[in-house]
C-alpha cells in the first residue's frame, strides 16, 4: 500500500503550485513587458524636441533596472553619444542635409536596440526646448520631498562645477555619493529617476570634459587632428595628417559643461514621463534615450549655430 502523506503535505504542495504560478506569471510579464506608448504623452510634453516611443524592453534590460542599477544607464549614455556621433561622422551626413534628422534618430534608435530597448524616436520639435531643462529643480513637484531634495543637491553640485568652484574629480565623487543615496528612496520610480539623473550627470560631464573639443571641431566644419589622422564634415576643412585643429579661442566660447547639463535635464524630464507610464523600466528606458538625444543635439547646436 502507498505510504501515507505527512501532515501538511497538501498545503505545502498548494503553496508551491501558487508560488510557481506567480513566477510563471511574472516571467510572462517580463517577456511581454512594457508597451509604453508616448504618442499621447508627447502632445503634453513641452520640454523636448524629440518624440520618444518605447515599444518594449527585453528581459535583460528589465532585470538590470529592477535591481536599481542606475549607474549602468550613465555608462550606456556615454556609449550612446559615442555611437551616434561617430556614426554621423562616418556617414558624412551633415546637419544641413535633408536626411540628417532621420539619420540622427535612426542611430539613436539602433543604439537603444542594442541595449534591449525597442524604441521609435523622431526629431520634430524646437531645438530651443533643450535649453529649458537646465535647472533640474524646476517642474519636479510631483516627486516626494526627499526626492526633490536629492535632485536639487545634484543641481547644486552641477552649478558648483560649472562655476569652477569644485574640480571635475570632486564633482564626480559628490555626484556618485548622491546616486548611492538615491538607492535608499522608498519609492521605486523615484529611486530610478534620481539614480539615472545622478549617473547621467556623472558620466556625461566626464565624457564632455574629455571629448568636447574633438567633437565640436568636427561638427563645426573644422578638421581635428589626432593620432588617427584627420576627420572632418566641413566642405572647407583641410584634410590629412597636418590638418589644423579648431582654434582653441573658438572652443572656449562654448562651455563644454552645458552639454552635461542638457544630459542631466533630459534624463530627469524623460525619466519622469517614462515612470508615469510604465514605472521604473519606463523611467530608465526613456531617461537613456532622452538624455542621449538632448546631449548630441545640443552639441550640434553649439558647434554649428553657436547656441
Amino acid at each position: 500500500p502507498r505510504a501515507s502523506r505527512k501532515p501538511g503535505f497538501e498545503k505545502s504542495r498548494q503553496e508551491k503550485f501558487y508560488k510557481m504560478k506567480k513566477i510563471r506569471s511574472f516571467s510572462l510579464f517580463l517577456s511581454l513587458l512594457l508597451t509604453i506608448c508616448f504618442k499621447k504623452a508627447t502632445a503634453q510634453t513641452t520640454f523636448s524636441p524629440f518624440s520618444i516611443t518605447i515599444n518594449s524592453v527585453d528581459n535583460g534590460f528589465a532585470s538590470r533596472c529592477s535591481n536599481y542599477n542606475s549607474d549602468v544607464i550613465g555608462e550606456w549614455h556615454n556609449e550612446a553619444l559615442t555611437y551616434v556621433l561617430d556614426n554621423l561622422i562616418a556617414s558624412g551626413v551633415k546637419p544641413t542635409n535633408s536626411n540628417f534628422k532621420s539619420t540622427f534618430c535612426n542611430l539613436l534608435t539602433n543604439f537603444c536596440q542594442t541595449k534591449g530597448i525597442n524604441a521609435t524616436i523622431t526629431l520634430d520639435g524646437d531645438y530651443e526646448l533643450i535649453k529649458s531643462n537646465e535647472d533640474l529643480c524646476t517642474n519636479i513637484s510631483s516627486m516626494s520631498l526627499a526626492a526633490q531634495n536629492l535632485v536639487c543637491r545634484v543641481n547644486s553640485t552641477i552649478k558648483e562645477l560649472t562655476s569652477e568652484t569644485i574640480s571635475i574629480e570632486t564633482f564626480t565623487q559628490r555626484i556618485e555619493s548622491l546616486r548611492l543615496e538615491s538607492e535608499a528612496l522608498p519609492d521605486q520610480n523615484e529611486k530610478i529617476i534620481c539614480g539615472i539623473t545622478a549617473a547621467t550627470a556623472k558620466h556625461s560631464f566626464n565624457f564632455w570634459n574629455t571629448n568636447f573639443e574633438r567633437y565640436s571641431a568636427v561638427f563645426s566644419g573644422e578638421s581635428y587632428s589626432n593620432d588617427l589622422g584627420s576627420i572632418s564634415l566641413g566642405s572647407s576643412s583641410k584634410s590629412g595628417p597636418n590638418a589644423e585643429a579648431l582654434p582653441i579661442e573658438k572652443i572656449k566660447k562654448v562651455p563644454w559643461w552645458a552639454l552635461g547639463v542638457s544630459d542631466a535635464g533630459g534624463a530627469i524630464r524623460w525619466g519622469i514621463v517614462g515612470a508615469g507610464i510604465a514605472g521604473p523600466w519606463g523611467a530608465a528606458a526613456c531617461g537613456l534615450a532622452g538624455a542621449g538625444g538632448h546631449s548630441a543635439l545640443r552639441l550640434l547646436g553649439f558647434a554649428i549655430f553657436g547656441i
